[in-house]
Protein backbone atom coordinates (compact mmCIF):
# COMPACT_ATOMS: atom_id res chain seq x y z
CA UNK A 1 0.00 0.00 0.00
CA UNK A 2 1.37 3.39 -0.98
CA UNK A 3 1.81 6.03 1.67
CA UNK A 4 0.66 9.60 0.97
CA UNK A 5 4.30 10.60 0.55
CA UNK A 6 4.87 7.81 -1.99
CA UNK A 7 1.80 8.81 -3.98
CA UNK A 8 1.93 12.60 -3.75
CA UNK A 9 5.53 13.53 -2.91
CA UNK A 10 4.54 16.86 -1.36
CA UNK A 11 1.56 18.39 0.44
CA UNK A 12 0.98 20.81 -2.42
CA UNK A 13 0.30 17.86 -4.74
CA UNK A 14 -2.44 16.66 -2.38
CA UNK A 15 -4.04 20.10 -2.43
CA UNK A 16 -3.77 20.29 -6.23
CA UNK A 17 -5.43 16.89 -6.82
CA UNK A 18 -8.80 17.83 -8.32
CA UNK A 19 -10.06 14.24 -8.02
CA UNK A 20 -10.17 14.53 -4.22
CA UNK A 21 -12.82 16.23 -2.11
CA UNK A 22 -11.75 18.69 0.58
CA UNK A 23 -12.46 16.13 3.29
CA UNK A 24 -10.36 13.52 1.46
CA UNK A 25 -7.49 16.00 1.16
CA UNK A 26 -7.70 16.77 4.87
CA UNK A 27 -7.74 13.08 5.76
CA UNK A 28 -4.69 12.39 3.58
CA UNK A 29 -2.79 15.30 5.14
CA UNK A 30 -3.76 14.25 8.68
CA UNK A 31 -2.66 10.66 8.00
CA UNK A 32 0.61 11.93 6.58
CA UNK A 33 1.17 14.18 9.62
CA UNK A 34 0.51 11.24 11.96
CA UNK A 35 3.03 9.16 10.05
CA UNK A 36 5.68 11.88 10.16
CA UNK A 37 5.13 12.39 13.89
CA UNK A 38 5.43 8.64 14.52
CA UNK A 39 8.69 8.52 12.59
CA UNK A 40 9.99 11.47 14.60
CA UNK A 41 9.17 9.75 17.89
CA UNK A 42 10.91 6.59 16.72
CA UNK A 43 14.13 8.47 16.05
CA UNK A 44 16.45 8.71 19.03
CA UNK A 45 17.91 12.01 17.80
CA UNK A 46 14.53 13.64 17.19
CA UNK A 47 13.54 15.49 14.06
CA UNK A 48 16.18 16.21 11.48
CA UNK A 49 15.92 19.32 9.32
CA UNK A 50 14.21 17.55 6.41
CA UNK A 51 11.60 15.86 8.58
CA UNK A 52 10.88 19.13 10.41
CA UNK A 53 10.44 20.87 7.09
CA UNK A 54 8.05 18.20 5.76
CA UNK A 55 6.01 18.18 8.96
CA UNK A 56 5.71 21.97 8.83
CA UNK A 57 4.70 21.85 5.15
CA UNK A 58 2.00 19.30 5.96
CA UNK A 59 0.67 21.37 8.84
CA UNK A 60 0.55 24.49 6.67
CA UNK A 61 -1.23 22.64 3.86
CA UNK A 62 -3.88 21.33 6.25
CA UNK A 63 -4.27 24.79 7.78
CA UNK A 64 -4.73 26.33 4.31
CA UNK A 65 -7.56 23.89 3.57
CA UNK A 66 -9.18 24.59 6.93
CA UNK A 67 -8.99 28.33 6.32
CA UNK A 68 -10.07 28.30 2.69
CA UNK A 69 -12.98 25.93 3.14
CA UNK A 70 -14.13 26.55 6.70
CA UNK A 71 -17.24 28.35 5.47
CA UNK A 72 -18.18 25.77 2.81
CA UNK A 73 -19.83 22.40 3.18
CA UNK A 74 -17.75 19.42 2.17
Amino acid sequence: MKTPQDKYGSPSNVIADKALSISEKKEILRTWIDSEEALARATAEGLDGGRQSMLRSLQLALQSLDTAYSHKEE
